[in-house]
């Protein structure tokens, strides 16, 4: 097995249609449906703030998931937040990324833009 990975800048990510209102609602439909039926694990986020929760100066995000039946998928999202970037306004505030993998081998099949 030949490992691939499959990288999705912000422009890929628009472009395979998440600006798609229909399609958006229809996924949200479905996937109110299977967590409902008990397909989706979903734990709560972590959060940890640098230099402490309380008066961050960046802080960052892990949202795990595994959504199973016909899509048997799990996944992360990490997304941090820094308040110089907020400041200054030269880089978003919020720089977030999704990694999705096989569930059999565990291997990275996309790594996406998550904002």
């Amino acid at each position: 097995m030949k490992p691939e990975i499959l990288f999705l800048k912000q422009e890929d990510v628009i472009a395979a249609g998440v600006l798609d209102m229909k399609k958006i609602l229809e996924l949200v439909e479905k996937t109110f449906y299977m967590n409902g039926m008990g397909e989706i694990k979903n734990p709560p986020k972590t959060m940890i703030g640098v230099p402490d929760d309380d008066s961050w100066q960046s802080r960052f995000f892990s949202m795990p998931v595994y959504i199973g039946g016909s899509v048997n998928r799990a996944g992360i999202k990490w997304a941090a937040d820094s308040a110089a970037n907020m400041k200054t306004g030269n880089l978003p505030m919020g720089i977030d990324m999704v990694v999705l993998s096989d569930t059999e081998t565990v291997l990275p099949v996309a790594i996406l833009n998550g904002r």
